[in-house]
């Protein structure tokens, strides 16, 4: 009987340390981070993109970022037609006294990284007052230091050079309340290399 009780009381340690770790690898912190630079960019023949770098991502540096969200901020006006807004990581770093459509690009329109996007739509008749997009894999991906934190391009559907009208440029406002908002956990200290 005493073998029965230790196995009992190892497998409900087991068990108790089990439900433990769970409960503590799932509670994520939540940071919120303004966005310093907003830049528009115009070609020759009149597209227009939108770069966006946030203020300060080092509060992210060393942390396993589980979901990140760009929070754009609008208008609040009516949309006349549906608007697609998508987002790309930049792959280039950038000043916004000095970009432009062609500078410092390889690509003009600005150089991004091709496995990350994501796509928002906002449908004709409505008005909103955010857009959220999920930009969880590159903000990961800057957090563990795999790429520089250059920031996102706004862009509309196709990225053929097709950029946002005046009417898209209005709804999109000035952007000023946009935010990127991180819930994250410490890394592990498996992965950190302790």
């Amino acid at each position: 009987m005493t073998k029965i009780r230790r196995r009992t009381n190892a497998a409900a340690l087991l068990v108790l340390s089990t439900l433990t770790l769970t409960a503590t690898a799932s509670a994520a912190n939540r940071t919120e981070i303004a966005l310093e630079d907003a830049r528009v960019i115009v070609s020759p023949e009149g597209a227009t993109r939108i770069l966006l770098k946030p203020t300060d991502l080092g509060v992210l540096e060393g942390r396993l970022v589980t979901d990140a969200r760009l929070e754009l901020e609008l208008s609040g006006s009516t949309a006349t037609e549906e608007l697609h807004v998508r987002v790309h990581g930049v792959s280039r770093g950038w000043d916004t006294a000095s970009v432009s459509w062609t500078y410092p690009w390889e690509r003009e329109g600005g150089d991004t990284v091709t496995f990350f996007q994501d796509t928002a739509t906002l449908r004709a008749g409505r008005s909103a007052d955010t857009l959220s997009l999920d930009v969880s894999q590159f903000v990961r991906a800057w957090a563990e230091g795999e790429l520089g934190p250059h920031g996102f391009l706004l862009t509309t559907i196709p990225l053929r050079g097709d950029g946002f009208d005046g009417d898209a440029v209005e709804l999109l406002g000035a952007l000023g309340g946009s935010k990127l908002v991180a819930h994250w956990r410490p890394m592990p200290a498996v992965a950190r290399g302790e």
